[in-house]
């Protein structure tokens, strides 16, 4: 006979509590790292070390997966793949070292995509962010490349070959948002169905990859919409499903013990990059 026991509301509001803070979110960026990005990935980079300071105020995990492209049947899934993990010196400091091409360049506009998306599954928690930051979109023709990755995904038995299906897997256990140029936006359309972002920047410079970090950071994180006056800039196009305030399902956490140092990193924060301060209103409120 099973027998079921009624436990006090209060303690399990404190055992969520204390398993929302033992499993805080993590951010996972996926990104292209083929040779069409060699006028971005600089800038790029330059855009995660500026979200990787406020990822490290909170304590947030990050992730990054460096994906290249097939130029060979041969070729295996992780000379494709790359994978950033530790303490997020460790992960800039990796991103830093990362030239451009050295997952395989990519002999064609599409890349292996489907691949990363694979990779993140693995390596990601039930708590993440996941973001693509690619100038294409995944192998959805039949070319050379697409392939070869074909190839590689279906000779694993855990690996999924196919785009949406990948997605509606990635779905279950994360939110899924892309950064990408205005004209692939059409090929994103299966993330923006499961309520993802997809958005859409003519230039992957620093100011634009940053500000749309931001942007999802709030997205993701806040559950207010943006305030009177805040509106996202012209250069950036945000399509999604929903109305942009969507209720956030990530519940960040801030030490008791810790507040006078996160207010003056906080602050600090701010004088650095004026320009995010609208978008930081998640952060002023778990203080």
């Amino acid at each position: 006979m099973v027998q079921k026991t009624i436990e006090n509301p209060e303690k399990n509001n404190n055992k969520m509590d204390d398993e929302l803070e033992i499993n805080p979110p993590s951010v996972c960026l996926a990104l292209d790292t083929t040779s069409s990005m060699r006028l971005s990935l600089d800038a790029i980079k330059s855009s995660i070390r500026i979200l990787s300071q406020m990822l490290k105020l909170l304590k947030i995990e990050l992730i990054i997966i460096l994906y290249g492209d097939y130029c060979s049947k041969r070729q295996r899934i992780d000379q494709v793949v790359k994978v950033l993990k530790g303490s997020i010196d460790q992960i800039m400091f990796g991103l830093n070292c990362y030239a451009l091409g050295d997952n395989g360049g990519g002999g064609d506009a599409q890349e292996a995509l489907i691949t990363a998306l694979n990779k993140a599954y693995q390596e990601i928690s039930d708590n993440t962010i996941l973001i693509i930051i690619s100038d294409d979109q995944y192998h959805n023709s039949p070319t050379m490349e697409s392939k070869y990755e074909n190839i590689a995904l279906t000779s694993n038995p855990d690996m999924v070959p196919d785009f949406n299906s990948m997605i509606d897997k990635l779905i279950l256990k994360t939110t899924v948002d892309v950064i990408t140029k205005p004209n692939h936006l059409a090929a994103y359309s299966h993330i923006k169905q499961h309520d993802g972002y997809v958005c859409g920047l003519e230039e992957l410079n620093e100011q634009a990859v940053t500000e749309a970090l931001f942007i999802l950071m709030k997205l993701r994180f806040s559950n207010d919409i943006f305030p009177p006056g805040v509106k996202i800039p012209d250069y950036i196009k945000l399509q999604s499903q929903n109305d942009h305030s969507t209720l956030s399902k990530f519940n960040l956490r801030l030490d008791p013990n810790e507040e006078l140092k996160y207010f003056d990193c906080f602050i600090q924060f701010i004088r650095n990059h004026p320009n995010l301060f609208p978008l930081l209103s998640f952060l002023a409120v778990i203080y």
